[in-house]
């Protein structure tokens, strides 16, 4: 039996994050940041936005893991950068997207009829039933690509250690910023490892406004500078503040119940201090 078997848990865990940061990078494994410009004909930034929503409300009410919300909208997206998907058939995909997700993610899959339910049995079982093989088929299977929430826990641990009076909206607050990062369209055109670390930055940010967020420490576990995250910091920050659509009103409220700390109501300074992406590898 080995006396410090830390290094070998460690080990293990490195090398999984190391085969996840490879998957990522695949593009057949990745939805296509512009196919509502280059693939949809009905479907706009709104559009999916509004399903996305109704993902958030749902998989919250039936209390399902949280990786089976970034699943969803995953395959959602994937599914839409290869397929024109009639605006009157997006609540189907949410639908059957939402059903593969949860037979993968969670031991507590929902079945079909729970999903008629849900959606006001506004469409037959062979509806769902032909929907899942669709997407099954587009996504050739491959149902374990990583998403934000694959690497946020553990950015998020690292992210919190020197984090002391606020240390309890940490976490709640990163979830929050993270499922707002899933309504905004332009997201997708970075890495589920960028914009979890964007993530972070900016939950240090607005818990900590006067002190610079990043460190080594989450250099080294994310492998982003400053730099490389300022786009996608910028543009989840404009969208927090916005909150451009009604159907983000699902998830804040979602975070202002008190199991969350109330997180959505934390205020946000306007603007970050551009001296904050300044920095590069030699600065750590």
């Amino acid at each position: 039996m080995l006396k410090n078997p830390r290094p070998l848990r460690d080990r293990c865990v490195s090398d999984i994050y190391e085969y996840l940061r490879w998957i990522e990078i695949d593009p057949t494994r990745a939805p296509s940041p512009n196919y509502i410009e280059k693939v949809q004909c009905d479907i706009s930034a709104y559009t999916r936005a509004i399903v996305v929503g109704w993902l958030v409300e749902k998989t919250d009410k039936y209390e399902l893991v949280s990786d089976v919300l970034y699943s969803s909208v995953a395959y959602l997206d994937r599914f839409l950068s290869f397929n024109n998907t009639p605006i009157d058939k997006m609540l189907l995909l949410g639908l059957s997207s939402l059903l593969v997700a949860s037979k993968y993610e969670d031991r507590r899959a929902l079945t079909i009829e729970d999903l008629r339910y849900i959606a006001g049995y506004s469409c037959s079982n062979q509806e769902v039933v032909n929907m899942e093989a669709d997407i099954l088929k587009v996504l050739k299977f491959e149902l374990g690509s990583p998403t934000v929430n694959t690497f946020l826990t553990r950015f998020v641990t690292v992210g919190q250690e020197d984090i002391d009076n606020s240390s309890l909206h940490f976490e709640p607050l990163s979830r929050y910023i993270a499922e707002l990062s899933l309504f905004d369209y332009h997201c997708l055109k970075f890495l589920p490892s960028l914009v979890a670390a964007s993530v972070v930055f900016l939950t240090r940010f607005i818990l900590s406004p006067n002190t610079n967020p990043w460190n080594s420490k989450l250099h080294q576990i994310t492998r982003y500078t400053p730099a490389h995250m300022k786009e996608c910091v910028l543009s989840i920050h404009d969208f927090y503040l916005r909150r451009r659509w009604s159907s983000v009103e699902i998830v804040r409220e979602k975070y202002r119940q008190s199991k969350f700390n109330c997180v959505a109501a934390t205020p946000i300074p306007p603007e970050i201090p551009l001296s904050f992406f300044e920095f590069n590898e030699t600065d750590f």
